[in-house]
């Protein structure tokens, strides 16, 4: 099992909790897409499994480990040009995660990626002030390709794109989960989560329950 999550509680200081009881497995290649009202705690439960947040109860482990290992989980933010890094060229900011690579074989997956979300002419050393909302989208789905994690969590990935760009990211998915990424898929779309998603749940007050497709 890539994640397993038992019985998390998660509530910010003097607050009552966002989440609370919640419990998931996601096995490797499938897909859970999540659904819920603004607010109700998505992308704090994706920042909880991103290791990114600590559980106030609770427990997630990551292939049977208390903490990712690096590179293992990839995420896909909701403000994709928030999380890339201004000052850096975007071919940098993809080929960030390769560590293990040589300087040509970072070169060349750093193409294909950009290649892979539709930006094989797009100027590696622009950077990301100089791209559109859905471009940003793009290359920080590109660095995910890149770096093939195990577990990806995707924060609605197609919200800045048009529809034609939008079926392309929901393909390089499917094919991401084909090739053995967990994926975990925050979307407001209906219709994206139910393409995309081999098990759908509701988070609503607070708790996840599952919902037939």
């Amino acid at each position: 099992m890539t994640l397993s999550v038992t019985d998390l509680t998660f509530a910010y200081p003097g607050q009552p909790p966002i989440l609370e009881g919640v419990s998931l497995e996601v096995a490797a290649g499938e897909i859970v897409g999540i659904r819920g009202r603004s607010g109700c705690g998505k992308s704090t439960l994706l920042k909880l499994l991103a290791g990114v947040l600590t559980p106030t109860a609770g427990t997630i482990a990551w292939q049977r480990q208390t903490r990712p290992e690096p590179g293992s989980v990839g995420m896909v933010f909701q403000d994709a040009s928030g999380s890339l890094n201004p000052r850096w060229p975007i071919g940098r900011s993809v080929a960030e995660p390769l560590l293990r690579c040589s300087p040509a074989e970072r070169r060349q997956r750093v193409r294909d990626a950009l290649a892979a979300v539709r930006l094989a002419d797009l100027d590696p050393r622009a950077l990301p002030g100089q791209l559109s909302g859905g471009q940003c989208q793009r290359v920080a789905i590109a660095r995910i390709h890149a770096s093939r994690p195990r577990l990806l969590l995707a924060d609605e990935p197609t919200s800045a794109l048009d529809a034609s760009v939008g079926a392309g990211i929901i393909r390089l998915l499917r094919e991401l989960a084909d090739q053995g990424t967990a994926i975990v898929l925050v979307s407001h779309d209906p219709a994206v989560l139910r393409v995309l998603s081999d098990r759908l749940f509701i988070l609503d007050g607070g708790r996840l329950q599952e919902e037939r497709i």
